[in-house]
């Protein structure tokens, strides 16, 4: 049952572009060859580029969620101070919306980079030459993928396993919608 050893020869993509070559296994004169160490040094200097971007997002993730804290802090604090919500002077009073205001911003950035992010991904597989559709879509969508589950997942990842240890668990006040 069924077919073994079967080979198919894809034909190379259209924007693929290499050098006219002999091919030294069966001596077809048109073979067109690109050199698999510049390809090489052209997929590090791309997953490269990619880390510094999901780097950059990792970092602006920890960065708002740390000014959330901060002010829910101050808020807190005013609040004790003044003896109530209500007597907050009105330059206090936009900290209230500390939550809403850092789930915005981190919503702004994972829409941000994983739009530069998928850019990055299409340009940096378009310059690593593939000579295949099928090694061109792999390469393509291992990136995608790597920056789409950083960029959307990496708040919950830092929620899960490292926010208690770097803010510490923040204490609900009575009446707080937080």
């Amino acid at each position: 049952g069924g077919q073994r050893n079967i080979v198919s020869i894809e034909p190379p993509r259209p924007q693929f572009k290499g050098e006219p070559r002999r091919s030294p296994i069966d001596d077809f004169d048109g073979e067109i060859f690109y050199s698999p160490v510049v390809r090489t040094a052209k997929q590090v200097f791309s997953f490269f580029t990619l880390a510094v971007l999901l780097t950059a997002s990792c970092v602006t993730v920890i960065y708002l969620a740390s000014w959330r804290t901060i002010l829910i802090r101050e808020h807190q604090a005013a609040v004790q101070l003044y003896g109530s919500e209500d007597a907050l002077p009105e330059e206090q009073r936009w900290k209230v919306g500390a939550p809403y205001i850092t789930a915005g911003l981190n919503m702004v950035q994972i829409q941000l980079l994983s739009r530069i992010g998928v850019y990055v991904a299409e340009v940096s597989t378009d310059w690593e030459n593939y000579r295949t559709q099928t090694e061109y879509n792999d390469a393509l969508v291992i990136k995608v993928f790597l920056v789409q589950m950083v960029v959307n997942f990496n708040s919950y990842f830092y929620v899960a396993f490292f926010k208690a240890y770097i803010e510490g668990c923040l204490v609900r006040q009575e009446g707080e919608p937080w």
